[in-house]
């Protein structure tokens, strides 16, 4: 695959999952069930499917890989798992507005993060794009 075609494949799989994403909180209220059980399911699906993912990827090294993750993919999905405990019940429990709001600081939490840990300045360009998302 050349670099063109790699971007291109990188830029609609973001695309994808932003839309995904941004559908979410539509999906989450049609729901009638308790917060803890929209989780529960949601974290045995989202956990099954990409279990089932890397084995059909990457056959017994993904299995591998996902058992002996070191200490950085413990922190990136326990901090991923107080998203989603975060995240489902906000919706619940105040308007979709609010919650989009909120995450619509992900970008400049990241950038600023970025910047105190790796001191990776962002670029201006990134900043109008976040700004404007």
């Amino acid at each position: 695959m050349s670099e063109t075609d790699s971007r291109r494949t990188g830029i609609a799989l973001v695309t994808a999952a932003a839309v995904a994403w941004s559908t979410a909180p539509f999906f989450t209220r049609l729901l009638h069930f308790d917060s803890w059980t929209i989780l529960f399911w949601r974290g045995l699906f989202g956990g099954g499917l990409i279990t089932a993912l890397l084995v059909l990827t990457q056959g017994r090294a993904g299995l591998r890989d996902l058992i002996e993750t070191g200490k950085s993919g413990w922190l990136v999905a326990c901090l991923s798992t107080l998203g989603m405990v975060s995240f489902i019940p906000a919706l619940q429990l105040t308007s979709v507005s609010n919650v989009a709001i909120i995450i619509a600081t992900g970008p400049f939490v990241a950038a600023g993060l970025a910047w105190i840990w790796l001191r990776e300045a962002a670029r201006a360009t990134t900043l109008i794009a976040s700004l404007a998302s």
